[in-house]
């Protein structure tokens, strides 16, 4: 299933691409997701009465890795990232120098709207922590999408110094993290000027719409800072670098031999969402171990919907759901109908299930509501006039307020009925002494009805059923009263309205 990025346009191929991109670069086997993304189902169709709702199971299969995601590629460059585990070159910067196009494609390959930046470090330029020419942090190349940007600031790392074995890795993360953090004095001379400091301004520039990724590649502990390690220049404990990297919203993917063991790594991870990987002896798992980790940070997703009738709504048993990337966030959906649903008519929904903010293409439902009609029509039957359009008998004998008896004595109705959807509900006359039931017959017609005991009930269409307004349309004949009712196109039924007629005399 292909989809494609609504603000991109690049496809959201199969994961099955970027996997066997991840084969041709890195020893093991990976195991994918479902590589169907999107929501399921996509439409849906019912119907409902006003006051009605209806469940209905969404299931989203998210997409293998967050669909904007800013990755930065941040990479201890002590001495020993040079060397394998014999002691030999290239080492871990090595391989991922050697990795890095296939690397960016994979990510490409599955779709995301991926931008990187390569950052450095090593520790302060002093003894016993590094040695001199150290520095804490470098930004080689900045956030870009271009291959050539992130393959450039790839070339630039190298390897050396470090002298003890902890690093700066949480000052490197706390001035990452922290806009406006001040320039770093690496060789402590009491100036931010020379070739081994940091200047202030060197954050990632990150796009505001992105998921932000620092994938830290290491193989050191880190030094813990000055409230924990008296004498080390940097304040950044682990405290405060997670609280800073919580705040700017940046996920840890740590990157280390056996996937875990440096106590710092695994917290920060931990406290900002990500996870740690395996980078192998001497780097060879590196594109495996980077691509693992970008699968499994978690993407929000957060249903919408736009109905084109405000009595109609959807609604989800839940605002929001967090899962990981390319594992599948579920829903009970209910639509419901409102009492002023307009009935008769159809309602079209259009639910929007975003990914992290952002509309794939794939993850729109639309919801197509019949609203049933479940009003009946009103009837009527009012005095009519005679065959030639006299009036009718005069006040005092008639069915008019005030009058005697309640009869229409020469028992010409005129027939009418309502009904909110159907334009032409049709009537019908019962006889209420037989239960006879005569017509249907259309709003409007005139009936000339006689009551007549003992008799055989019947209808004759009489000769003045010309079709102009008030001529009688037909002579019905019954054993007892005359009422009326009406039913429209759904198939609601009107109540009965009595049209009262005395027998004739004896």
């Amino acid at each position: 299933m292909n989809v494609t990025d609504y603000r991109t346009g690049r496809p959201w191929a199969a994961l099955a691409g970027a996997l066997l991109l991840i084969a041709t670069v890195a020893a093991g086997p990976v195991v994918a997701h479902d590589p169907v993304i999107g929501v399921v189902p996509d439409a849906v169709e019912l119907t409902l009465s006003p006051g009605e709702s209806a469940d209905v199971a969404k299931t989203v299969h998210t997409p293998e890795f967050p669909p904007v995601v800013d990755i930065c590629l941040q990479v201890d460059e002590t001495g020993s990232m040079g060397r394998d585990a014999d002691g030999d070159p290239p080492g871990e910067i090595g391989e991922i120098k050697d990795k890095a196009e296939d690397i960016f494609n994979a990510v490409a390959a599955s779709g995301a709207d991926a931008a990187w930046c390569v950052l450095g470090f090593r520790d302060y330029a002093i003894s016993p922590y590094g040695d001199p020419g150290d520095w804490v942090y470098r930004l080689h190349s900045d956030v870009s999408t271009s291959l050539a940007d992130f393959q450039n600031g790839v070339n630039a790392l190298t390897a050396g110094g470090g002298n003890d074995t902890p690093e700066a890795t949480l000052e490197a993360l706390h001035y990452e993290a922290t806009p406006g953090h001040p320039a770093i004095d690496s060789n402590q001379d009491g100036d931010t000027t020379d070739p081994e400091d940091t200047p202030a301004g060197e954050q990632p520039s990150w796009r505001t719409d992105a998921q932000r990724v620092s994938v830290l590649v290491t193989d050191a502990p880190c030094h813990e800072g000055a409230g924990v390690e008296v004498g080390y220049p940097s304040d950044a404990d682990l405290a405060i670098t997670e609280q800073a990297l919580q705040d700017a919203g940046i996920i840890i993917i740590g990157v280390t031999p056996g996937a875990a063991g440096f106590g710092c790594v695994d917290a920060l991870a931990t406290a900002t969402g990500g996870s740690v990987q395996d980078l192998g002896d001497s780097g060879e798992n590196i594109a495996q171990a980077i691509l693992a980790g970008l699968s499994e940070v978690e993407v929000e997703v957060t249903p919408q919907a736009t109905c084109d009738d405000p009595n109609v709504a959807v609604s989800w048993d839940s605002a929001s759901q967090t899962v990981v990337s390319g594992e599948d966030a579920i829903f009970l959906e209910t639509i419901t109908a409102g009492a002023g649903a307009p009935q008769g008519d159809t309602v079209t929904c259009t639910v929007e299930f975003l990914i992290d903010g952002n509309l794939l293409d794939g993850f729109t439902q639309t919801i197509t509501i019949h609203i049933r009609d479940v009003e009946a029509p009103v009837v009527s039957c009012t005095e009519g006039v005679n065959p030639h359009g006299d009036t009718t008998p005069p006040a005092g004998s008639t069915t008019l307020p005030g009058s005697k008896g309640g009869q229409n004595e020469d028992g010409f109705y005129l027939l009418t009925a309502v009904d909110n959807v159907d334009p032409n509900p049709m009537i019908f006359v019962v006889d209420t002494g037989s239960g006879t039931i005569f017509g249907p017959y259309p709003s409007g017609t005139t009936i000339k009805y006689v009551e007549a005991p003992g008799a055989t009930p019947s209808d004759q269409t009489i000769g003045s059923s010309t079709g102009e307004a008030g001529a009688v349309f037909v002579l019905i004949k019954g054993t007892g009263d005359a009422a009326v009712f009406a039913t429209d196109e759904s198939g609601n039924v009107s109540a009965r309205v009595a049209c009262l007629v005395p027998p004739p005399p004896k």
